[in-house]
């Protein structure tokens, strides 16, 4: 877990050289999917500690609540499962001006069973999270990030290299992510001009 945030702050850190002041950062957004709990609320912390305003994506209100605690943060209502809260979060976003740096496609599900034993239901709701979720949020959001030659980060898993008994299901949505990021990033460079 702490490799992967370490590889986000460093995607989201000044390049050596070129140091940033805490009040540059404050300037540049970025939204955090999946914030409520482990990794992206981690993240959501560090980001706003080193001066970054983060919209703290989170589906139940007890998390929205909380998440507004948190110095530099804006909770928002986003279910990565939901066109129409995708849609509000845009809106809300677009509305408040400050445009977006960056986002951190965080929100995830696990199911654990076997290939027969896995429910349908169970199946559906992991790939719709894991890989349908980033590709709808990338897809909405990734205009305001290229306007910003910002960034887009995927979180994933020693599971999208290595399959395991037991977790079928998600192994292949984080399979899949990884095929996402690496076609995004491609795609990335040439909207950034690199």
């Amino acid at each position: 877990m702490y490799r992967t945030i370490l590889l986000i702050l460093a995607v989201f850190a000044p390049i050596a050289g070129c140091s940033q002041s805490v009040d540059t950062n404050a300037s540049k957004a970025v939204l955090v999917t999946g914030a409520s709990t482990g990794i992206g609320r981690k993240v959501t912390e560090r980001l706003s500690a080193d001066g970054y305003f983060v919209y703290a994506g989170a589906r139940k209100d007890t998390d929205l609540e909380a998440l507004k605690a948190i110095r530099n943060v804006q909770p928002i209502r986003l279910d990565v499962t939901k066109p129409e809260e995708i849609d509000a979060a845009l809106k809300a976003i677009q509305d408040a001006g400050r445009g977006l740096y960056g986002v951190v496609n965080n929100a995830g599900v696990v199911a654990v069973g076997s290939v027969v034993d896995t429910k349908w239901e169970e199946f559906e709701l992991v790939l719709d999270v894991n890989i349908r979720g980033p590709y709808r949020v990338t897809r909405a959001f990734a205009p305001l990030v290229i306007a910003q030659k910002g960034r887009i980060v995927n979180i994933g898993s020693t599971s999208g290299i290595l399959a395991g008994s037991g977790v079928s299901a998600y192994t292949m949505s984080k399979h899949a992510l990884e095929a996402f990021t690496d076609a995004l990033a491609q795609e990335m460079v040439r909207c950034r001009g690199g």
